[in-house]
């Protein structure tokens, strides 16, 4: 099954009234077992990469793996970047092989955190 696009995976599942798992993986142990799953379940999957774990493995060479991985799959696999500091970082993951990217833009101070936390809802 090719990688397919995460957005039309997305809403080929709401149409249909259904979901679509997302399972984090922080290193490539988790890899393999998800995969696995998915294929075992006859599910597609998502394959979240958060940013925040790049400092404790290769990106570029996790990157390729989980590209082949989602290549092989029998089961359709979109490629997540979660969590993404900036857009141009955004940009070189998508070069990459990410399909679906989430970028955290807002940076609250301590004081404008004060002031969302006690806000009437």
């Amino acid at each position: 099954m090719p990688l397919v696009i995460m957005n039309d995976m997305l809403h080929h599942a709401s149409r249909n009234g259904c979901a679509v798992g997302a399972f984090g993986l922080p290193s490539l142990d988790f890899l393999k077992a998800i995969v696995a799953a998915a294929e075992s379940a006859h599910a597609p999957v998502i394959l979240p990469l958060a940013e925040s774990h790049f400092g404790y493995f290769d990106f570029e060479l996790t990157m390729s793996a989980v590209v082949i991985a989602a290549q092989r799959a029998a089961m359709p696999v979109a490629i997540h970047l979660d969590h993404g500091t900036n857009p141009d970082a955004a940009a070189k993951f998508i070069r990459l092989g990410c399909n679906g990217v989430k970028v955290d833009a807002f940076h609250p101070s301590l004081g404008e955190r004060a002031l969302i936390s006690t806000a009437p809802s």
